[in-house]
């Protein structure tokens, strides 16, 4: 698949994206981009989504960690901390579909 057919669905499925921006960050350091993209991803898991997660929960202390994108809650809040991610995600204007998993 040609590079600019991968620019074209991805705004279709992401309206925000801007493959243009990206092509400038990547010309002048293509680490760069993976930088800001880790720093994001940060944010807006810890910062966003754990966040919401402990302000719901502060008073019972419940468990959440992070492990890289992921979140770990206990079992009996793995339905809410689902629905907490989501809900951060349409904010954001992306529908993503998360898998949940118990171990």
């Amino acid at each position: 698949m040609h590079i600019q057919q991968i620019h074209r669905i991805l705004q279709g499925a992401f309206p925000r994206y801007r493959g243009d921006y990206i092509k400038e960050i990547k010309r002048h350091n293509y680490k760069t981009l993976v930088q800001r993209l880790q720093r994001a991803e940060s944010r807006f898991v810890i910062e966003k989504v754990v966040g919401r997660f402990i302000e719901k929960f502060w008073e019972r202390q419940e468990f959440i960690t992070t492990i890289h994108d992921s979140i770990v809650v206990k079992v009996d809040k793995l339905d809410e901390a689902h629905r907490l991610m989501m809900e951060c995600f349409r904010e954001e204007g992306v529908n993503p579909i998360l898998s949940v998993k118990e171990f």
